[in-house]
């Protein structure tokens, strides 16, 4: 699945904005531009995204453990500790929805999420966002029944507790 002109054009063109303000060479910044680019898609099309879409969410992405190591080592200065992206364990799933008052709930994305083809995940960290809100409408960290099991350990993702 490809995402759309806009996603990738603000995507982008946020990223090159922070890369400018931090200072970056030319070099750089292309490279992390274009890597981050290609690590967002591969977040929308992982296994489950779609499904994620599909229960209700007009954005879905994935960070993986995996994926999140790959964005600190784009991003990250070479003399940084970056020894707690080594301690994440769980997927994070990310749910955009056009407004707070949304029907969509964290126990709805956890279900999508974990029952989707191709994921072998026993418990998901969760974040529902609406447009235009600093804090989530819900998060936490949710097994495969929707169950919440309470506040992730969501230090090296943000914060995105309740």
């Amino acid at each position: 699945m490809k995402p759309t002109t806009t996603t990738v054009a603000l995507t982008s063109l946020a990223t090159t904005i922070a890369l400018l303000l931090a200072g970056c060479c030319c070099g750089d910044a292309a490279k992390m531009v274009t890597g981050s680019t290609e690590l967002i898609q591969g977040m929308r099309s992982a296994p489950g995204a779609q499904d994620v879409r599909d229960a209700g969410c007009q954005e879905a992405m994935v960070l993986t453990p995996e994926t999140l190591k790959k964005f600190t080592e784009l991003f990250a200065p070479e003399d940084s500790d970056t020894s707690d992206v080594d301690k994440v364990t769980h997927h994070m799933v990310m749910c955009q929805v056009p407004t707070p008052d949304t029907k969509m709930t964290c126990k709805d994305v956890a279900k999508a999420y974990t029952g989707a083809k191709g994921v072998d995940q026993k418990e998901v960290v969760v974040s529902v966002n609406a447009q235009g809100q600093e804090e989530p409408v819900c998060s936490g960290l949710f097994n495969t029944k929707g169950k919440r099991l309470g506040d992730a350990d969501t230090s090296s993702f943000g914060n995105l507790t309740e």
